[in-house]
């Protein structure tokens, strides 16, 4: 199932131009967003079986359960 996580306390910095900002040893520089230490941290959008959009959110320190949740998703769908 596709979907992804996103962080919605941190982003990638861009300079004035747009692009990206790297340090040097080649890592994307982060900062902090509007959202930084409000609400749940993880955003997690995915489709279920019927093509509809769904969404839940998580806290912070639950990025691994964040991204499994499609799949569970998906297999508890299936059982029905």
């Amino acid at each position: 199932m596709k979907g992804h996580v996103q962080d919605r306390w941190w982003r990638q910095k861009k300079d004035t131009e747009g692009n990206p900002v790297f340090n040097a040893k080649g890592h994307p520089v982060r900062e902090k967003t509007e959202l930084f230490g409000k609400g749940d941290r993880y955003k997690v959008r995915y489709y279920d079986p019927e093509g509809n959009e769904r969404s839940k959110s998580f806290p912070d320190k639950q990025l691994t359960k964040a991204k499994t949740l499609p799949d569970q998703d998906a297999t508890r769908r299936a059982r029905r």
